[in-house]
C-alpha cells in the first residue's frame, strides 16, 4: 500500500504541474486586457496623435477662414444684419453714406416740390382735394401745406423719394402699393394725434402728437436703425 501511495502521489503531482504549466499561457492575455496592452497602446496613442493633431490643425485652418471670410460674409447675399444689410440685401450703410443718402434724397424732393408749387401757384391755400385729383385723405388741408407734409414729413420721415410712392408727372395714380399703403398709416397717425393722444396731460403747453419719423426715424426699410442723426 505504501508503495502504490507513494507512486500516486508522484504522478499527481506531475498532473498537477502538467496543468498548471498548461494554464500559465492562458493566464498571459490577463495582463494583455489589462496593464500590458494599455503600456503597449500607450505608443500606439503617441503615433495617432499625429493624425489628431493634423485634424486639429484643419480645425484651425478653417477656423481662420472663416475669419478671413467673415467680413465678406457679413455683406453676402442672405446674411443677417441691421437695416440695409438685411436677408439678401446689401451690406449696412455707414453713417456717412446714410448722410449722402438723406442729403440726395432731400434734394430730389426739394426738386419736386418746387415744381408743383409752381404748377398751383394762385391755389396754395384751397383745400387739397380739390385742387389735386384723387386726395382721399387730408382733403382739407390746404395745397400748400399738403406739398410741404409730403416732404417734409412723410419723405424725409420714411426716407423716400416722390416717386417710391407715386408715378412721376402721374400723381394721382395709385398703381404703385406703397402710396395705398401711405393712406392707412397716414389715418393711423391722425387717429393716434386726434383720439389717443389728447388724453395725455399737455406738455409745455402742447398737446403731443406723433408723426412718420416717430417710428421710422428715416429708414426706407422699415421702423428700425435710423437714418437720422
Amino acid at each position: 500500500m505504501r508503495s502504490n501511495f507513494r507512486f500516486v502521489v508522484p504522478s499527481l503531482l506531475v498532473i498537477a504541474a502538467a496543468s498548471c504549466s498548461q494554464q500559465k499561457p492562458a493566464a498571459a492575455p490577463a495582463p494583455a486586457a489589462g496593464s500590458g496592452p494599455a503600456t503597449a497602446a500607450a505608443p500606439a496613442g503617441r503615433g495617432a496623435a499625429a493624425p489628431a493633431s493634423g485634424t486639429v490643425a484643419q480645425g484651425r485652418g478653417a477656423t481662420a477662414a472663416g475669419a478671413a471670410g467673415a467680413p465678406g460674409a457679413a455683406g453676402a447675399p442672405g446674411a443677417g444684419g441691421p437695416p440695409g444689410g438685411g436677408r439678401g440685401g446689401p451690406p449696412p450703410m455707414t453713417p456717412e453714406q446714410r448722410a449722402a443718402r438723406r442729403d440726395s434724397l432731400a434734394t430730389l424732393r426739394a426738386a419736386t416740390t418746387a415744381q408743383l408749387m409752381k404748377d398751383i401757384a394762385g391755389h396754395e391755400t384751397e383745400p387739397a382735394g380739390t385742387v389735386f385729383k384723387n386726395v382721399q385723405v387730408l382733403k382739407s388741408m390746404p395745397a400748400g401745406r399738403f406739398l410741404t407734409l409730403m416732404d417734409s414729413t412723410y419723405g424725409r420721415g420714411l426716407g423716400r423719394n416722390c416717386t417710391d410712392c407715386h408715378v412721376a408727372n402721374q400723381w394721382a395714380s395709385d398703381s404703385l402699393p406703397r402710396k395705398k399703403t401711405a393712406r392707412v398709416m397716414t389715418e393711423l397717425v391722425e387717429a393716434v394725434n386726434t383720439t389717443q393722444l389728447t388724453k395725455l396731460p399737455p406738455r409745455n403747453g402742447q398737446t403731443a402728437r406723433i408723426s412718420c419719423i416717430t417710428c421710422h426715424r428715416g429708414n426706407p426699410g422699415g421702423p428700425g436703425q435710423a437714418l437720422m442723426p
